[in-house]
């Protein structure tokens, strides 16, 4: 399935999680539809629901089960780990505070670089803070139209994680956990 992107015209003074839903919301039918004020509305009405101000670390509170194994095995075979996320500038705080930051080389959260993904800048910081090539370089997210549009945008391949088989329709690998992902990875002594 071929992604195809719809995209509305930014509104001056608008927040980055407000353009990241008109891109995501952009892409279904039912609302790419809608007339620009009712979209807009739309939009307005969703954002502080879906992500209110200063309180996004309470989204990530939980860890699935053995994503800190699956983290330590990937860093044991050489990579470098970087979370790059949609967030409001505590998603580091929140990855310190899950136990999870150790694991990492670097965060990007986009409240912090000023891009949203699926915007391929956001991804691009992330190669420039690692140095690391595009063309090896994988991202793993649960979002097609921003992870893996985004990822690609950027000359980065990816694989969508779907723990629930919810993406049957996709043109891109899929795997249902990290674990199952790092566990498929044969590392070089």
């Amino acid at each position: 399935m071929a992604a195809e992107v719809v995209v509305r015209a930014k509104v001056s003074g608008t927040d980055l999680f407000a353009e990241y839903l008109r891109s995501i919301l952009g892409q279904l039918a039912i609302t790419a539809a809608l007339p620009a004020p009712a979209f807009d509305g739309l939009i307005s009405e969703l954002r502080p629901v879906r992500r209110p101000d200063g309180r996004a670390n309470r989204l990530w509170r939980l860890v699935m089960p053995r994503v800190p194994e699956a983290l330590d095995r990937l860093r044991t075979c050489g990579l470098s780990l970087v979370v790059v996320s949609n967030s409001d500038g505590t998603v580091e705080s929140s990855l310190e505070a899950a136990g999870l930051r150790p694991y990492l080389t670097a965060v990007v959260d986009s409240a912090l670089v000023g891009y949203d993904k699926p915007d391929p800048r956001i991804f691009t910081s992330a190669l420039e803070r690692v140095g690391a090539a595009p063309e090896r370089t994988l991202h793993v997210g649960d979002l097609y139209h921003a992870d893996v549009v985004g990822a690609r945008s950027a000359g980065i391949h990816a694989i969508l994680l779907d723990p629930y088989g919810d993406w049957s329709d996709v043109d891109c690998p899929t795997a249902p956990d990290l674990f199952s992902l790092a566990d498929s990875f044969t590392c070089k002594d």
